[in-house]
């Protein structure tokens, strides 16, 4: 299935309260992140599908009103968890995973990359001064 508008669609449980967050994100793990920030229970990513089709966020508020809380949070009923469940061969997570973990290692070794450059340039500035003093003492 292809990620038809580069967001994901995902379902997130706050665990141990028996509600579920429906939404939509093009990073859901940054999401599950921020949302963790916020809520004194911890949170899983259940389901990560491609938001498009029957899975497009807004088609799924919708085949889930009568679980509706608030916002996009959902009461974490039978008929949610049998869709999660359903879906699981079609869940993106691991894909997502590898693509943050590819985009974290890049990430690293632009920095590093970076700070090499800048050690070398502060060691030419400390060899120039050195010269410089070592020029002004034989004078």
């Amino acid at each position: 299935m292809e990620r038809a508008s580069g967001y994901f669609t995902y379902f997130i449980r706050q665990v141990g309260t028996g509600f579920i967050k429906i939404g939509r994100a093009a990073d859901p793990l940054q999401r599950i992140r921020a949302l963790q920030g916020c809520c004194p229970q911890d949170v899983e990513l259940l389901l990560v599908l491609p938001d498009s089709g029957e899975t497009r966020e807004r088609v799924l508020l919708e085949r889930f009103r009568t679980s509706h809380f608030r916002a996009e949070w959902y009461y974490e009923t039978d008929e949610i968890l049998s869709f999660v469940r359903e879906r699981s061969s079609l869940c993106l997570i691991e894909e997502i995973k590898d693509a943050a973990a590819r985009a974290a290692v890049a990430a690293w070794e632009g920095r590093t990359m970076r700070s090499h450059k800048i050690m070398q340039a502060r060691m030419e500035a400390g060899k120039a001064r050195l010269a410089s003093r070592s020029q002004q003492e034989a004078k």
